[in-house]
């Protein structure tokens, strides 16, 4: 699960709008949809088009362009992405529905099995904080996510085990996916072809990193 930069605002009038409501200090309305695709399609931009958890591909790249806003707006109607809005923290949704910090697009099948748990933001991934290499390790063999076996601290490690869980960074159908993705990136290198990673990208770069220590 990699960091994630959302300072890139596109959708500028939806920020306008969120920040009014904070200023106002006003419940953010659950029912309005007016901006919904603009910050749906602006987490996407942020999070190169996939799952923000487990990197699973949500989105053709072309609609991440920057020439699809315009106004401070997304311009494309309904776009034909996968995967759902998800509040980090659900506890944040009655008062603060439509706040950037705690908003990502994950894999639909990941965001039912989330629900509403209880949330650790030791890998929240867009927290300053957050490194993945310092905070996890990647299992080859198993081809699963684990907290890095440098981490000393027990009570540390069990809440990145926690979380691991929570998010879902190795369910079945992920692990699986990711496995097929990475053996097919290997045979392409075995054939000295150009490498395509556009998913998956943290068990990549750490697979990598240790094939080449």
């Amino acid at each position: 699960m990699r960091k994630i930069d959302k300072s890139k605002i596109l959708s500028t009038e939806y920020k306008k709008w969120a920040d009014k409501l904070d200023r106002d200090k006003a419940e953010h309305p659950h029912d309005s949809r007016s901006y919904y695709y603009d910050v749906f399609m602006n987490l996407l931009h942020c999070q190169k088009g996939v799952c923000a958890y487990t990197e699973m591909f949500l989105c053709n790249p072309a609609l991440l362009e920057e020439n699809n806003w315009k106004k401070g707006g997304y311009i494309k109607e309904k776009p034909e992405c996968l995967g759902e809005l998800e509040h980090f923290d659900p506890a944040l949704k009655r008062d603060r529905y439509w706040q950037w910090g705690n908003l990502f697009v994950i894999a639909s099948k990941i965001n039912k099995r989330k629900g509403r748990k209880e949330v650790d933001d030791i890998l929240k991934p867009d927290a300053p904080h957050y490194n993945p290499f310092e905070l996890l390790e990647y299992n080859e063999k198993y081809h699963i996510f684990i907290p890095h076996t440098g981490i000393e601290d027990e009570e540390k490690r069990e809440r990145i085990r926690r979380m691991i869980e929570v998010l879902h960074l190795n369910f079945d159908f992920v692990r699986r996916e990711r496995r097929k993705f990475l053996k097919g990136i290997s045979r392409l290198e075995d054939f000295q072809q150009p490498e395509e990673v556009d998913r998956f990208f943290t068990a990549y770069e750490m697979t990598v990193s240790v094939t080449r220590e």
